[in-house]
């Protein structure tokens, strides 16, 4: 297989990553406008000032603290072991009400499509069916590139047998 051609699971995996961002923005927008009104471009400008120079903090801080841990460490550094382990908390809660709503979504979306073809599911069956997906896809799929490890360069390996477990370095 030529190294730089990508498989159609990298195509895949590379198009979903892409229009990802489009559809944060495309989908709070609505919700943006019950309380911003017609000063939603500058409520949007103001958020990308502020994600600008939240992503430049992060830069900053990884150039001068080379250590896992993320906002813990960088927090912990910069405010003290109280403010660094109450960051890191909120950052996983952060993220678990993440996966929760984005898999609410996924599900609302799925019954949508699904009553097309005159099928209605709950929505908490749907979500729970797309949080699983995702873990089978996660778990049996895909292994992230560690470095020395063979791959194909660019982040993905795919199997062609999902239950044959990979080999890790």
């Amino acid at each position: 297989m030529n190294s730089k051609k990508l498989s159609i699971s990298e195509v895949f995996a590379l198009s979903i990553a892409a229009v990802a961002p489009s559809g944060a923005m495309a989908f709070n927008t609505t919700t943006a406008a019950t309380f911003a009104g017609i000063n939603i471009p500058i409520s949007f400008i103001l958020g990308s000032l502020a994600m600008l120079l939240v992503g430049f903090c992060f830069v900053q801080m990884s150039s001068r603290i080379s250590s896992e841990g993320s906002v813990y460490a960088y927090n912990s550094a910069a405010l003290g072991e109280k403010w660094g382990f109450v960051s890191g908390w909120a950052l996983a809660l952060t993220y678990l009400c993440f996966s929760g709503g984005t898999a609410g979504l996924t599900a609302d979306f799925g019954n949508v499509f699904l009553q097309h073809f005159g099928i209605s599911l709950p929505i908490p069956v749907l979500a729970i069916f797309f949080i699983l997906l995702v873990w089978f896809i996660s778990f049996f799929w895909f292994e992230i590139n560690q470095p020395g490890c063979s791959g194909n360069g660019i982040g993905v390996n795919t199997y062609t047998n999902f239950f044959e477990y990979p080999d890790y370095c």
